[in-house]
């Protein structure tokens, strides 16, 4: 099947499918379902269960974060929105609204399992997309628990030491009297 280039091209730019063939892009491509959403319309609703990924092809569309409609903040062309709902389960975190008319590519997930049980090296090169990027947030986590320990050893050492030498009667941490 051939498919046009105007599809094709936003799923390469999108970090997940980078690793994968023109073959690989192309029978994703093929299940996806081409979608239009109107100005104020939703295309994700927070705490939800998704079922697709999406992904913006064309448009301007808002996130607000947890549904609160604060602080909107601009979902760029080529974002992939709920990008392990194409694998799994997940729960949406933010509401996303078109602020324009928006061109998306829906990716089922029921279509794309049925892709990647057709292609266990496209499976495979998604699973270490993934793989990747998890190790990438356990290390950020490691760095952060380390900073967040130092930090408090830091303030019980000064907590430690404050009531041991500046306490009652040492003299330490008290305003000279004259």
């Amino acid at each position: 099947m051939l498919i046009a280039e105007t599809i094709l091209a936003p799923f390469r730019a999108v970090p997940i499918f980078q690793s994968l063939t023109e073959a690989q892009i192309g029978a994703i491509a093929a299940v996806a379902e081409r979608a239009l959403y109107k100005p104020g319309e939703t295309l994700i609703e927070a705490e939800t269960v998704a079922d697709s990924a999406i992904l913006i092809a064309w448009g301007e569309a808002i996130a607000f974060d947890g549904g609160v409609m604060d602080h909107p903040r601009p979902v760029p062309v080529g974002a992939l929105l709920s990008e392990m709902a194409m694998f799994v389960d997940i729960e949406v975190g933010a509401t996303i609204v078109a602020r324009s008319a928006v061109r998306a590519l829906r990716i089922p997930r029921e279509e794309m399992l049925a892709v990647l049980a057709d292609d266990p090296d496209m499976a495979d090169k998604l699973v270490q997309c993934v793989v990747g990027r998890l190790r990438g947030v356990v290390e950020v986590l490691g760095d952060i628990e380390g900073e967040f320990s130092r930090a408090l050893d830091v303030a019980e050492i000064r907590h430690a030491v404050a009531a041991t030498i500046g306490g009652p009667g040492s003299g330490l941490g008290q305003a000279p009297t004259h």
